[in-house]
C-alpha cells in the first residue's frame, strides 16, 4: 500500500514519507513484497524532480532493498542527462548526486529555533543574528560526503585515521587546504576552463595567505560550501532546531554516531537522507570544511540582512584566507549533547593546525556554484 502510494502520489513530501517509512519493515518480508516493483522504484528515483524524494529512493533501494549496483548503474546512466526545470537534484561523473537549488535563495533567519546552549559553538557565538540571509546565487551541494576512494583518485596515499572502514566511507583526516586541492583537481579532471576555477592552483600548507579568486562563488567550478549554504542544506526548508523536529533523542535515525560511538565504520548514505536528500549531515562523527572564516568585517556588527557573498567569507579585505583564520565547520555529532546536532551548530578550527590531533575527524562536502540561466546545472555547460 505505501509502495502504491509513493508511486503515484503528486505530493512530494507525501511519496518521500511513504519511502522512508517503508524502510522501517522487516528487510526480508519487504524485499519480498516489493520484488515486483523494484523496476518502478528505480525508475522513479530517475524521474522524481523533489531532491528529498530522489534521496529517499536512493536510501530505499541502496541500503533495505538491496539494490546498490542496480542504484548506481542507474545513476550512472543519468550523468550525461540534463537538469530538466524544475528539478532539485543532478548527477555527474562518479557518479555524484547533487542537492540543487537554482537561487538565488532568502533565509528567513528570524524564525530560526536555535539550540538551548548558546556557547561560542552555537550560531550567536559567533554570528549576530539577523532577520534575513541572502544567498545570491544558485548552487549545488553534494549530498554524500567524499568517500574514500573518491579521493583516492586524487591521492593514493590516505591521511592517517582511514585504516578502518570500507571504501565508501567518508574519507578522514583531511586538512583546509587538503579540501581546496581536492576541489582545484576535481575541476582540472573535469577540464573546467580557468576563467571558472572557484580555487587558486598549487595552495601549500605553508602559505600564508591563499588568495581567492575575486568572483569565485560566481565561477562554476569545486569549491566547499559556504556556511550559509549548509544552513541551507542542513535545515532542508525547516525552521526547527532539528530538520526532522524539535526532539534531539531522534538523531539517531539520521546520523550514526548514537548506534558506533563515533567509529569511522559506516559507509556513507547508511542513515535516513533529510527532506532535500541530504545524508550523514552530522558527518558520520567528522567534521566539514566550509569556505567561511568566523569573525571580520561581514559577522561582528549586528545586521538585519546578510548577503553571503565573496566579502562575506573572509576575515579581512584580502580576499583570502591567512594562518591566523578559524573557518566555521559543519558536522560532528554528539550521543551525549543532542544540541550538536542542530542545524546551526557551527565550530570554528585553525586550518593552520595540521599537526592538532582532531584533524582525524576532518572529511569534506563539495560544492558548485550554477551558471546563469533559466534554470542552470552543476555540469559544465
Amino acid at each position: 500500500f505505501l509502495a502504491t502510494i509513493a508511486l503515484n502520489h503528486r505530493d512530494a513530501g507525501v511519496v518521500s514519507a511513504c519511502v522512508l517509512a517503508l524502510g522501517a519493515y522487516e528487510q526480508e518480508q519487504l524485499k519480498n513484497r516489493l520484488a515486483s516493483q523494484i523496476d518502478d522504484l528505480l525508475n522513479l528515483t530517475a524521474t522524481h524532480p523533489d531532491a528529498g524524494v530522489h534521496g529517499a529512493l536512493e536510501w530505499l533501494l541502496r541500503e533495505r532493498l538491496g539494490q546498490g549496483k542496480q542504484m548506481k548503474n542507474k545513476l550512472t546512466s543519468l550523468v550525461a542527462k540534463s537538469r530538466e526545470p524544475g528539478q532539485q537534484w543532478q548527477v555527474t561523473p562518479g557518479p555524484t548526486t547533487w542537492m540543487v537549488s537554482p537561487g538565488p535563495v532568502r533565509l528567513n533567519a528570524a524564525n530560526f529555533v536555535l539550540p538551548s546552549a548558546t556557547n561560542t559553538l552555537i550560531t550567536n557565538g559567533i554570528l549576530p543574528k539577523c532577520d534575513e540571509v541572502s544567498i545570491p546565487r544558485g548552487f549545488a551541494i553534494g549530498m554524500y560526503l567524499v568517500s574514500k576512494a573518491e579521493y583516492q583518485r586524487f591521492r593514493k596515499v590516505l591521511p592517517p585515521g582511514n585504516e578502518l572502514g570500507l571504501p565508501d566511507s567518508p574519507v578522514r583526516g583531511i586538512g583546509f587546504v587538503d579540501a581546496l586541492n581536492y576541489c582545484r583537481w576535481l575541476s582540472e579532471q573535469e577540464g573546467i576552463p580557468e576563467s571558472q576555477m572557484a580555487v587558486p592552483t598549487n595552495i601549500n600548507d605553508k602559505d600564508s595567505t591563499i588568495t581567492m579568486p575575486d568572483d569565485f562563488l560566481k565561477r562554476t567550478g569545486y569549491r566547499l560550501p559556504t556556511d550559509w549554504e549548509f544552513e541551507y542544506a542542513r535545515r532542508g526548508g525547516t525552521n526547527s532546531c532539528f530538520h526532522w523536529g524539535t526532539r534531539g533523542e531522534f538523531h539517531n535515525r539520521f546520523n550514526p554516531f548514537a548506534r558506533e560511538a563515533g567509529l569511522p565504520l559506516s559507509a556513507r548514505g547508511r542513515h535516513l537522507p533529510n527532506d532535500v536528500g541530504m545524508f550523514d549531515l552530522n558527518g558520520t562523527s567528522t567534521w566539514q570544511w566550509s569556505l567561511t572564516v568566523g569573525g571580520g568585517p561581514g559577522k561582528t556588527t549586528l545586521s538585519q540582512h546578510i548577503v553571503d557573498d565573496e566579502f562575506y567569507q573572509f576575515s579581512g579585505l584580502e580576499g583570502g584566507y591567512t594562518i591566523y583564520d578559524k573557518i566555521m565547520i559543519r558536522g560532528i555529532g554528539s550521543d551525549v549533547f543532542p544540541d550538536l546536532v542542530s542545524s546551526s551548530m557551527r565550530g570554528l578550527f585553525s586550518h593552520s593546525l595540521l599537526r592538532d590531533p582532531s584533524r582525524q575527524f576532518f572529511s569534506l562536502r563539495i560544492a558548485r556554484t550554477l551558471p546563469a540561466g533559466p534554470h542552470g546545472t552543476a555540469s559544465r555547460q
